[in-house]
């Protein structure tokens, strides 16, 4: 499919294709029906979609959008299949939350979003150094009035939600330059980068 558009296209033009980021290696499931070096040949460039290591409903529980580690094998996957020059790494501009009692798994919130709960519910963070993300707790109380957030009822209860700063941001922008990357390209949910 990528080679008949790259040969339809007027040659003046830019192809890239987004990738799944592949840290396991894997050559199975979506993450690994990628083949790298083969969209690279009709690519300009290739687009490591460095996000969701957890996402919506993750039977894995809760973690970082985009680990430190993870996106570290993310990238040295893609390396040893194309030319760094020819990669991009994407990088999430949003967060994820989860209930502890289980009832909200993953839901995706902007970081305005995130900053509006924190403010509101005197919520607390810690930078994980081993992920390399924040990582916010927050509880809104009994009684509190329930809050909505992008057709989600958030009620009462113990939260944690995994988000980007811009430690964590600074961390993956200089593995993008420790191995030789096009750039950074950012993924924000509704197109919101604040």
């Amino acid at each position: 499919f990528v080679k008949a558009i790259r040969e339809r296209m007027p040659a003046n033009k830019e192809l890239s294709v987004a990738v799944a980021a592949n840290p396991n290696n894997l050559s199975t499931y979506w993450h690994g029906s990628y083949d790298y070096t083969a969209l690279a040949q009709y690519a300009n460039y290739l687009t490591i979609m460095g996000y969701d290591q957890y996402s919506l409903n993750d039977p894995k529980g809760n973690g970082p959008v985009a680990s430190g580690n993870w996106t570290e094998k993310a990238i040295q996957y893609a390396v040893g299949k194309v030319s760094p020059d020819k990669l991009m790494l994407t990088v999430p501009l949003y967060g994820r939350m989860w209930s502890d009692d289980g009832s909200m798994n993953g839901v995706a919130l902007t970081l305005r979003q995130i900053d509006s709960l924190m403010q509101q519910f005197n919520g607390t963070t810690e930078y994980v150094v081993e992920q390399q993300s924040p990582k916010a707790t927050l509880v809104i109380p009994e009684g509190a009035e329930d809050v909505k957030m992008n057709n989600t009822t958030i009620k009462p209860g113990t939260y944690t939600i995994w988000y980007e700063n811009d430690q964590s941001l600074q961390y993956k922008y200089n593995l993008a330059e420790k191995y030789g990357l096009k750039g950074i390209g950012f993924w924000a949910l509704y197109g919101n980068v604040e």
